[in-house]
């Protein structure tokens, strides 16, 4: 998984603790713990979910982007 992926599951982790994540995606908290510790990739509703939140929390929240 790349770092984008770590980074936005970690501040949605953050906004809302792993178990509201879990509860918010509909998922368990193990899927939560193995994206954010790269084992696993979330599926892109998911993804989509967690950027959704992170811009409403912060509008002008975007996630890192990695350097070429």
């Amino acid at each position: 998984m790349d770092n984008v992926h770590i980074d936005v599951a970690r501040r949605a982790c953050q906004l809302l603790g792993i178990e509201g994540l879990a509860a918010r995606l509909e998922v368990s908290r193990s899927i939560v713990q193995a994206w954010l510790a790269g084992a696993a990739t979330p599926p892109p509703r998911a993804f989509r979910k967690m950027l959704s939140l992170l811009r409403k929390a912060d509008p002008a929240y975007r996630p890192v982007t990695p350097q070429a």
